[in-house]
């Protein structure tokens, strides 16, 4: 079945998840056989390197999504990590357990890696990695592809900061915002029943399947979680904070629900 749901993607014929044109979120991982993996838990948005060089379909890629890269956990792991983030625009990278394989993992282990995927930026700092005079250009790239997509997806997406909660959804909310703390975590619900806990990186996704009205995650609400929000008719996100001049939505923060404060 597994087998049957890979895709051939780009020139490459790179071995894929059925999802990879569908979703805003791409996990790039090193061989088909960590896809078949991400496939058999239920991630069908991952795509393979299939060898040490960048394919240039996945180059396009990062232009317009927001990439994972996913690596063993081994040296090799460590190499891929360098070279992508010399060569291209990657969002975040996250990697498997010292000397274990992504192909290896449970499915618990692979969602415990992918909430603790660190930003690009972070890595680059840590590594003394510099960014390629091409990735600069991708970089700028990918900033104009995805205002341009926000702006057709989401419009004026801006918050309707506080509002009125019940007592009663003031405390279930902060309850589950408190549970959240660092998972880098969301929880999907409708008509207050929780649906699932997934990793907002994967957001969008999971709300392709899952009929949710209420968003709480962990974190600041942002405009890229604002928008995919938008365009799944999200009622409702509870967070943290919310960025700064996000309209269209209404957006409860951590301060709403401690209490009535302008």
């Amino acid at each position: 079945v597994r087998q049957a749901e890979l895709v051939a993607y780009g020139r490459e014929k790179l071995a894929a998840g059925p999802a990879i044109e569908s979703s805003e979120d791409v996990i790039l991982v090193e061989g088909r056989a960590d896809v078949l993996t991400l496939l058999k838990h239920g991630i069908k948005n991952a795509i393979a390197l299939g060898g040490n060089k960048i394919p240039k379909s996945v180059m396009d890629l990062s232009r317009s999504k927001t990439l994972t890269l996913f690596v063993d956990g081994d040296r090799g792991g460590d190499l891929i990590v360098k070279e992508a983030l010399m060569v291209m625009e990657i969002d975040f990278v996250a990697q498997a357990p010292d000397g274990k394989e992504v192909e290896e993992l449970s499915k618990k282990e692979i969602h415990k890696a992918l909430r603790g995927a660190e930003p690009s930026e972070q890595v680059r700092k840590a590594s003394g990695i510099k960014l390629e005079k091409s990735d600069k250009d991708s970089k700028e790239t990918k900033k104009t592809t995805r205002k341009t997509r926000s702006t057709k997806t989401t419009k004026t997406v801006t918050a309707k900061k506080g509002g009125r909660l019940s007592s009663d959804n003031k405390k279930t909310f902060k309850k589950l915002l408190d549970d959240l703390v660092g998972t880098r975590g969301a929880y999907l619900l409708k008509e207050s029943e929780i649906l699932g806990k997934v990793p907002i990186v994967e957001l969008g996704r999971y709300l392709e399947i899952l009929k949710a009205d209420t968003v709480v995650m962990d974190g600041k609400v942002d405009r890229r979680v604002a928008g995919i929000c938008k365009k799944f008719s999200i009622d409702v996100i509870i967070g943290k904070e919310v960025e700064s001049g996000l309209t269209g939505i209404k957006i409860f923060t951590l301060e709403d629900l401690e209490g009535d404060k302008k």
